[in-house]
């Protein structure tokens, strides 16, 4: 199903499973396209942190060590300032982390499924189906998390242009 020009230059196609659908969707990687490099950017803290116990239990601990650390510095300023720094080390680091795992986890699911729909296609018992059910459920509650932070941003880039509407095109 792929125009006859387009052919050579297909690099992969994968099946993978589809948010809150019946059927598959289709990824295409087409060779010559090339993605443009990430670098640092602006960062915004991202306040489901908060909601991590483990986070905010090392962070609450570091904190006297990190007074500790800065003691020496007489301006209070510099010394909120070091203290900001250390939290934002923190935080990204943290970031990182969980976003690493989260991916992992989601490609771990995207695989159950795919092999979980292979065996429903083989034999499409009541087990095989409800494990299939269960797995993409599983999956779309993964989504609903990304697209929880996609209307976060989005209120964020909204309200930081002063509410107006932005034309893109």
């Amino acid at each position: 199903m792929i125009p006859s020009d387009l052919q050579e230059d297909v690099a992969n196609v994968e099946i993978i499973p589809a948010i809150r659908s019946d059927y598959s969707a289709i990824t295409l990687r087409i060779n010559g396209i090339q993605e443009s490099p990430r670098g640092p950017s602006f960062w915004k803290f991202n306040a489901s942190l908060l909601d991590d116990e483990y986070y905010v239990t090392k962070i609450k601990q570091r904190y006297n060590e990190w007074i500790e650390e800065g003691k020496e510095i007489q301006d209070p300023l510099v010394l909120w300032d070091f203290v900001k720094y250390k939290v934002r080390y923190e935080t990204i680091d943290k970031s990182k982390k969980k976003a690493k795992e989260r991916r992992a986890e989601l490609n771990k699911l995207e695989n159950n499924i795919k092999e979980c729909q292979r065996k429903c296609d083989e034999n499409p018992t009541v087990e095989n189906m409800n494990d299939l059910d269960i797995l993409q459920t599983e999956y779309d509650r993964h989504y609903e998390y990304i697209a929880q932070g996609a209307i976060i941003r989005s209120r964020v880039n909204w309200y930081e242009q002063g509410g107006r509407v932005i034309n893109i095109f």
